[in-house]
C-alpha cells in the first residue's frame, strides 16, 4: 500500500511539471551562412617547364610512362579557390561525380591534393617544384580516388585569415606503378568544390 500511494505521488508530482512546461512553438533556427566555391583550374606539365599554367575548364591529371630512358609525362592540375569571405571557417575541399557525368579514368588515378601558397606571378611546373625544401606552405592536404558516382570530402582546413584563396595542386600519387588518369569537366554539380561556413 505504501509503495502504491508513493508511486501515485511520484506519477502525479511528474505529471504537474510536464503541465506546468512552457507550450510556445521552439524557435526556428537562423541557417548558417557559407556557400560553395568552384576552383578556378589552371594545368601544368613536365613537358612546358617553364609555361604559365593556361586556364582549362577539364580536371585532368595524368602520368604517361613512356619508353626508357625518357621520363614519364605527367600532367598536375592547380586549383584555386578565389574570394572565400573574411570570418569564414570550415574551409572544405571535397568532390563528387555523378553518375551518367562523363569521366576518363585510366589506371590506378589515386590523386595526391598538395597545398600551395598563394602566388601573384602565376603557376609554372618550374615555380611549384624548383623550391627545395618545399616552403611550409605546401604539404599534403589529402588523398582521393576519383570515381564515377563518387563523392568525398579530401579535408578540411582553416580559411584565409581575413579572407581571399587557397590554392591546391591534385597530381597522381608518387606510389602509383604505370600510366593513370582521370579527366571530368569541372562544372557546377561536377568535379572539386570548397565549402566554407561563416
Amino acid at each position: 500500500m505504501y509503495t502504491s500511494n508513493a508511486l501515485t505521488t511520484t506519477f502525479l508530482s511528474l505529471l504537474s511539471l510536464a503541465t506546468a512546461l512552457p507550450t510556445t512553438p521552439p524557435t526556428e533556427l537562423v541557417p548558417r551562412c557559407g556557400t560553395t566555391i568552384l576552383p578556378v583550374l589552371h594545368s601544368i606539365s613536365n613537358k612546358n617547364p617553364s609555361q604559365p599554367a593556361p586556364l582549362t575548364t577539364t580536371f585532368s591529371v595524368s602520368t604517361t610512362v613512356n619508353p626508357a630512358p625518357q621520363p614519364p609525362t605527367l600532367v598536375n592540375t592547380i586549383l584555386t579557390f578565389p574570394s572565400i569571405p573574411a570570418n569564414s571557417y570550415g574551409c572544405t575541399i571535397a568532390y563528387r561525380i555523378p553518375s551518367g557525368t562523363p569521366v576518363t579514368i585510366t589506371g590506378n588515378p589515386t590523386l595526391n591534393i598538395t597545398t600551395l601558397g598563394p602566388t601573384s606571378a602565376g603557376y609554372t611546373w618550374d615555380s611549384v617544384y624548383a623550391q627545395q625544401p618545399q616552403p611550409f606552405t605546401h604539404g599534403l592536404f589529402g588523398t582521393v580516388n576519383l570515381a564515377q558516382g563518387g563523392e568525398a570530402v579530401v579535408n578540411s582546413m582553416a580559411c584565409p585569415v581575413g579572407g581571399g584563396q587557397l590554392v591546391f595542386m591534385a597530381a597522381i600519387a608518387n606510389w602509383v606503378w604505370g600510366s593513370a588518369g582521370v579527366e571530368v569537366a569541372q562544372q557546377n554539380g561536377a568535379g572539386f568544390y570548397l565549402t566554407y561556413n561563416c
